[in-house]
């Protein structure tokens, strides 16, 4: 436990960089929770972390904005990462959100994901074959990594032996979705870099596509670039590079290695759901609950408006603590355990509105195979370090792992 007083709570994303807080921040969030739902922070920004406040700004699509536009000039090249900002669904609302994402819906349709489930079972066993001998698995880096990029990569139509390349520009992407590093030019130049080398990708897959279109996400907006009424490439980029590539793959890496910890602190839960499969669904809603890949979101007022009784002015920004909100205890009994069987239909973590997750759907199917599969054929876990030493990414809005190191028996 860590001690924080008013001052850090006067920063919040100072304090939650902080080594301490970064490891462990539902304390900190509690304490924001407690003395101020809606809490002031520096450059007009607003910190709410209740669980009925961070739903209502979310579901607030008329007045709020996800339109954070960045500095240009911060890299030698051309700032692509802020070019891309006006054909961009995730920072796009209205009219021309629900455009982009009519197509985007259409490639993410609930065929096409159910249909990726066998190939998703084929890909976890043959990373879990790789260590099955050794009794150990690091579960980060044997298998959510490999296993999210490469979900990611089946669904939109990108070539296996492109894994690598993919891998290096969704890690320096990724960077950017820390606020606290976006403008910092070490992190932002890579950033630009892999966005334009794997715009450079893409477009030669899409080219290739448009004269031999397969059964995936690239040959459907191949299908629709250019045409009257369809998608511009850079609408594509934006789609396939910033939304499913960058925040796809990181989020569910991070994801599953949260739901592993999980399940190792709560060994009661574990073996209730090993006994009870049918559970699976559920128990994955309760883990993205309990420990969310995306612990914040960014609202934009859009004009003035009143949240829990604080007034915004219009252009500031609203932080949306979804990893406090998921720890509500109004909102949930008992929020910091876990129960396989709750109902977590107030759960913050896929966000709300017009911006819902495109991808939660294929998300939770990644989450739900990865642990099933890995506890159908493996059992004893133990943490091969103490839960306080585990290796965390630095990234404040992705709670990520580097690594897990477990040891394990087969069954």
């Amino acid at each position: 436990m860590y001690d924080i007083t008013p001052e850090d709570a006067a920063n919040p994303f100072a304090t939650m960089s902080r080594p301490d807080v970064h490891a462990n921040p539902y304390p900190f969030y509690d304490y924001l929770r407690d003395t101020s739902p809606v809490a002031p922070g520096p450059n007009n920004m607003w910190f709410v972390t209740k669980n009925a406040l961070v739903s209502e700004v979310l579901n607030n699509d008329a007045q709020t904005s996800t339109k954070v536009r960045s500095a240009k000039g911060s890299n030698p090249i051309e700032d692509l990462w802020s070019s891309a900002y006006d054909s961009e669904l995730l920072f796009s609302g209205g009219e021309r959100h629900a455009f982009l994402r009519s197509f985007a819906n259409a490639a993410f349709k609930p065929r096409r994901v159910r249909k990726l489930r066998p190939q998703l079972e084929e890909d976890v066993n043959r990373y879990l074959d790789r260590v099955a001998d050794s009794g150990k698995i690091d579960v980060t880096a044997d298998l959510a990594h490999p296993f999210a990029i490469n979900a990611v990569m089946r669904i939109i139509g990108l070539p296996q032996d492109s894994m690598p390349e993919v891998d290096r520009w969704s890690t320096a992407m990724g960077a950017m979705l820390d606020p606290t590093k976006g403008q910092d030019p070490v992190y932002r130049g890579p950033a630009n870099e892999a966005f334009a080398e794997c715009t450079a990708f893409v477009g030669s897959l899409l080219e290739e596509r448009a004269a031999n279109p397969q059964d995936d996400v690239l040959s459907d907006f191949a299908a629709n670039m250019n045409t009257d009424g369809g998608l511009s490439s850079m609408d594509i980029m934006g789609i396939v590079i910033r939304g499913m590539i960058n925040a796809g793959h990181a989020t569910t890496t991070a994801q599953m290695g949260n739901n592993m910890l999980a399940m190792l602190a709560f060994p009661d839960q574990l073996e209730k759901l090993t006994a009870n499969p049918d559970l699976a669904t559920n128990a994955v809603e309760e883990l993205l609950r309990f420990d969310p890949a995306i612990q914040l979101s960014v609202r934009i007022a859009a004009e003035p408006l009143d949240v829990g009784g604080v007034p915004v002015d219009g252009s500031e920004a609203i932080i949306l603590l979804g990893g406090a909100a998921n720890r509500d205890p109004e909102a949930f009994e008992n929020p910091n355990e876990i129960d396989i069987e709750r109902d977590c239909a107030r759960t913050m973590t896929s966000g709300g509105g017009e911006h819902y997750c495109l991808g939660a759907v294929l998300a939770r199917l990644e989450c739900e195979v990865a642990l099933m599969e890995t506890i159908k054929r493996m059992t004893n876990f133990e943490l091969l370090v103490p839960v306080d030493e585990v290796e965390r990414d630095s990234n404040i809005t992705l709670r990520t792992t580097t690594s897990i190191p477990v040891s394990f028996e087969l069954r």
